[in-house]
């Protein structure tokens, strides 16, 4: 799919759908999306890479993960439009590699974050037992480079922690 212009997604129930067996598919191109997609959804184990030219945050007030990674690139996937309408997520399987922000309501509750490498999910799950005194979002992806030593050397007993993770680690803001 090649949007060279301006995907309005002003229509109500708006959905934008990558679906199909085998062939990794690919949105490109120079346009944007305007408005918040009513749903954005993939099904096709063989991935949807976001391969558009101008770095953007792709909004969703919905985002379905029946089957297949979604490579992000140099976009945000973005779930959710402010903390009194957080989005949904509706996941089934399959990876955002790259960003992920969620928009959080001051609530309790638990929020997960599909992130990883392609064909390995690293979901971070964050669970509010008390309740932000505000909402706002948070936006995770999976970094797989070693954590480094983040303050450490740690003796704990007769162990010794020099990293914190040899394949990587979630960044979160």
């Amino acid at each position: 799919f090649v949007n060279s212009g301006t995907l309005n997604a002003t229509v109500a129930g708006s959905r934008l759908v990558f679906a199909g067996a085998g062939q990794p598919q690919t949105y490109s191109g120079d346009g944007t999306i305007v408005n918040p997609i009513a749903s954005f959804e993939i099904n096709n184990t063989a991935g949807l890479t976001i391969a558009n030219t101008i770095a953007s945050e792709i909004n969703c007030n919905e985002l379905v993960m029946t089957a297949g990674d979604i490579n992000t690139g140099i976009h945000t996937m973005v779930i959710g439009t402010a903390t009194a309408t957080p989005g949904t997520l509706v996941y089934s399987s399959g990876t955002i590699v790259g960003k992920l922000k969620r928009w959080i309501d001051a609530v309790t509750g638990n929020t997960d974050f599909p992130v990883g490498i392609s064909g390995v999910t690293r979901n971070a799950s964050i669970d509010f037992t008390s309740a932000p005194v505000t909402g706002g979002t948070l936006t995770a992806e999976w970094i797989s480079l070693p954590g480094g030593d983040n303050g450490l050397p740690l003796i704990d007993g007769i162990y010794l922690v020099t990293n914190t993770s040899s394949e990587g680690y979630w960044n979160m803001t």
